[in-house]
């Protein structure tokens, strides 16, 4: 089977009356969303939304119980792994370093999608490893074990991973939990910046709203399986819709420097909830 061709006109991936569930529970009921070529689309909702679940049917890990995913107009479902990893590289959620590779051959393993069975890394390989490990600050931890690196550092060597992929599209699973500001800023920053200088895909599931209205251009609201808001964030960080689908009272401000909603939480606007 032939690799599918991205068409720049084409939408990257498209959910099209999605249901998914695990164990006989839905969790995606009817979700229909269209992702444009180089967007940069953030995903937040409570815990049990649905969240990682899309984006588990987006990467085809997940197989749908209902609808479809497409991919490039190709049902992901029909498209071999190796095919798909050359399109779609994943970040996951948690990160197990129990083996102690090398940064190097950590970020090498990303190739494997390019290679045949048992066959050495090309010149090409080298490069797109090189590059990756560039493109996120990470070459000089390249001699490094991932056993000794920081948390943040860790989530860049796994970010250059999926980048050795050289994929059209990048999806993450809260690449910025458990991380310091200081680091979630880091990486926040580099998926920005890998979405306008390469206009790679990005799609991010993140549960800081506040990142997500910053460095993201289209936000998607996920409440009970259902999509309860999809626009940019002056439209969907609201204080209505986030009291709505989080159950709580939140203020929403505007940022004086960007401009973007800000979500403020305060003590005395939640005593009466103990």
């Amino acid at each position: 089977m032939s690799q599918p061709q991205p068409d720049p006109e084409a939408p990257v991936l498209r959910a099209e009356g999605l249901y998914a569930a695990y164990d006989g529970t839905q969790v995606l009921c009817d979700v229909n969303l269209s992702v444009g070529v180089g967007a940069m689309l953030g995903i937040i909702g409570p815990n049990g939304s649905g969240k990682s679940t899309l984006l588990r049917c987006f990467a085809g890990t997940l197989k749908p119980t209902a609808g479809r995913v497409l991919l490039f107009d190709t049902d992901v479902a029909t498209i071999p792994v190796r095919q798909r990893a050359r399109l779609v590289a994943v970040v996951p959620q948690h990160t197990t370093t129990s083996f102690a590779f090398t940064v190097w051959d950590t970020v090498a393993m990303g190739r494997h999608a390019h290679l045949g069975l048992m066959q050495a890394l090309t010149e090409r390989d080298i490069r797109a490893v090189s590059s990756a490990l560039e493109q996120t600050d990470c070459i000089h931890l390249a001699d490094r074990l991932i056993t000794e690196l920081s948390g943040g550092e860790l989530q860049r060597v796994i970010i250059a991973r999926a980048l050795a992929q050289e994929p059209q599209v990048l999806l993450l699973d809260e690449p910025t939990s458990h991380l310091d500001i200081n680091h979630q800023l880091d990486i926040a920053a580099l998926l920005g910046a890998l979405n306008a200088d390469r206009r790679l895909t990005v799609l991010w599931v993140t549960h800081d709203l506040n990142l997500a209205s910053e460095f993201c251009e289209r936000i998607v609201l996920l409440s009970n399986g259902h999509v309860a808001a999809d626009g940019d964030p002056l439209e969907v960080i609201t204080q209505r819709q986030l009291a709505a689908v989080y159950n709580t009272e939140l203020t929403v401000m505007t940022n004086p420097l960007s401009g973007r909603p800000q979500v403020v939480i305060t003590a005395s606007k939640n005593e009466a909830r103990r």
